[in-house]
């Protein structure tokens, strides 16, 4: 499966996935996005939701970054 492909299914079915395939994911797609803060960002929230106990928090933690998906889809 392509990366598009991963991330387009990911996109589509994000509820279904855990906390650690969105991030496994966004990792892949991470070097894609131009601005090093952008990465940083990310890195940044990959460490924070990593921390937290409770899978529920962490997907809605994950949440917040499905954007990113998107963004990465329409091309940056």
């Amino acid at each position: 499966m392509s990366l598009e492909e991963k991330v387009k299914h990911a996109n589509e079915n994000f509820q279904e996935l855990s906390s650690d395939q969105i991030i496994e994911i966004l990792k892949e797609i991470q070097p894609f996005f131009q601005s090093q803060i952008t990465q940083d960002y990310l890195s940044g929230k990959f460490e924070g939701i990593s921390k937290t106990p409770e899978e529920s928090e962490k997907k809605k933690l994950c949440s917040a970054l499905k954007a990113y998906f998107d963004w990465y889809l329409q091309g940056l």
